[in-house]
């Protein structure tokens, strides 16, 4: 399972919140570059790679989780994982007035309908929790 989205909307939080075992994190401290983009609630620090973490189903099938990086100028990483068959979460802050605007854009982000088909979008109505 793929979490996709803009940056603080939470992809890191959803894989460190669910996994069964310690995540595997790629957060740094923000750059003066990535500054264009605005951090939510003060977050100093940013996904530049792949969070893996795994979680067990009910039925004891192991689940990939992997948080991607919400920034467009680290699209290598995120294209590396979602071009694959894994389902995705888009999550996109559902408290802003252009949410709908935010969620086409990331769907043209991501690919074409081979990954749309595979995408469930979900409106994060405050950073970090989405509904």
């Amino acid at each position: 399972m793929v979490f996709v989205g803009p940056m603080g909307v939470g992809k890191t939080t959803a894989v460190t919140a669910l996994s069964d075992v310690s995540v595997a994190g790629t957060d740094v401290r923000r750059s003066t570059l990535a500054f264009t983009e605005p951090a939510q609630d003060g977050k100093t620090t940013t996904t530049v790679g792949i969070d893996y973490g795994e979680w067990t189903d009910p039925e004891g099938r192991r689940i990939a989780l992997l948080g991607t990086p919400g920034q467009v100028r680290f699209s290598s990483a995120r294209d590396s994982v979602t071009a694959r068959r894994a389902r995705l979460v888009l999550w996109v802050f559902g408290q802003r007035p252009d949410a709908a605007f935010e969620i086409g854009r990331w769907l043209e982000l991501l690919g074409d309908e081979s990954v749309w088909g595979r995408t469930v979008a979900s409106l994060a109505l405050t950073p970090g929790r989405a509904a």
